[in-house]
């Protein structure tokens, strides 16, 4: 297996590498870096065997690639190119070079979207790995990515700008792969945007604690006597919350890293870690919030706290979601600019149309 690092800010080159690439059993792609320096950092901490550097790119300027021309590093190789645009600025078409590698730059990566976002180093050793790449009809590239023990898939759009950033979750910690999400990630794609969802804890194909199990059996047997369940959902959707919020900052950290991710960032689907995302998260420009999902009682409190741009669909015949309570929802929301978008029909009849309107909000608010 050999280990490769890929360091450019082109995002047609970029993507270009990442799509030879990834479909090689023999190759691993390690955490893409978005600049030089941390690509440095990246090819000391996991024993990069190949590194692909635009050395014209931030933090890797002539001068350091010439500096690093040392003996201290042996047994290493790096293959530097320069992308076509700034290839032709000096005549040429794209360049490729390869140089010994010297001493490991101790530098500092950073997150790349809002102007002033927090940087959040994920734990030591953490990477993200695309494991899958495959280009579909629409022209939108989707990847299977993990980060840890947390899986993901990235979809990005068929453009060389770096695009906006939207993470997409399913109500009560549904797969990353139920059908409906994956529409709406392919069709909000195919309009522009970058799209992530991961799989919450314990949902999707990862394992489940024995409390999980219980909960969820628990659910089920009220469900199919008709009790209530909002004593249940509590138990079960409370600390689901409050594990997924860090997983998908330190997703967002990794994906903001990313030259094609460009942001601002926004959020769309699931209420409950919305809410307690927007409330913490402040590279969250605006958010789509699906009311069909239960909504604990702390993050009804912490509605309060949210005060970005908003957009609340509500099924107005969803027999599992009482209407009153999502306009109570509603009322609490502590922002200035915020919408309802209320339909006739249940849980699932949400009309496909709702998706046109919140890519028109999501346009006013991340492009």
């Amino acid at each position: 297996m050999i280990r490769t690092v890929i360091a450019v800010d082109d995002a047609r080159a970029h993507l270009a590498l990442t799509d030879l690439l990834v479909g090689d059993a023999a190759v691993e792609v390690v955490p893409l870096a978005p600049d030089g320096a941390y690509a440095m950092e990246l090819a000391t901490a996991h024993r990069i065997g190949i590194a692909l550097v635009d050395v014209r790119m931030r933090g890797f300027e002539d001068f350091l690639a010439r500096s690093l021309r040392k003996n201290r590093w042996p047994g290493h190789r790096d293959h530097c190119y320069v992308s076509s645009d700034r290839a032709r600025e000096r005549g040429g078409g794209i360049r490729e070079r390869s140089n010994d590698m010297g001493a490991p730059l101790r530098g500092h990566g950073r997150a790349i979207g809002r102007p002033g976002a927090p940087f959040t180093s994920l734990p030591k050793g953490t990477a993200m790995h695309f494991t899958s790449a495959q280009r579909l009809d629409d022209g939108v590239l989707e990847r299977e990515f993990t980060l840890g023990e947390i899986p993901g898939t990235l979809w990005t759009p068929e453009s060389a700008a770096p695009a906006p950033l939207i993470l997409m979750a399913h109500n009560n910690g549904l797969p990353k792969t139920a059908a409906r999400l994956v529409a709406r990630a392919r069709h909000t794609a195919a309009y522009g945007y970058a799209v992530a969802a991961i799989d919450a804890p314990g949902c999707g194909d990862r394992p489940r604690s024995a409390a999980d199990e219980q909960a969820r059996a628990g659910l089920r047997r009220a469900v199919q006597a008709g009790e209530p369940v909002d004593d249940i959902f509590e138990s079960f959707i409370g600390p689901l919350v409050e594990k997924a919020v860090p997983e998908w900052r330190s997703t967002l950290d990794a994906l903001l890293a990313l030259p094609e991710i460009g942001g601002p960032v926004g959020y769309s689907g699931w209420a409950a870690v919305g809410i307690r995302l927007a409330a913490v998260e402040t590279r969250i420009a605006a958010a789509g919030f699906f009311a069909g999902g239960y909504v604990p009682r702390a993050q009804r409190e912490e509605a309060r706290q949210v005060t970005i741009p908003l957009l609340l669909l509500l099924q107005w015949d969803d027999e599992g979601n009482p209407r009153q309570r999502a306009l109570d929802l509603f009322d609490a929301f502590g922002s200035k600019e915020k919408t309802l978008h209320a339909n006739m029909g249940g849980h699932t009849g949400t009309p496909w149309f709702e998706l046109e309107d919140g890519g028109r909000f999501f346009d006013r608010h991340l492009k």
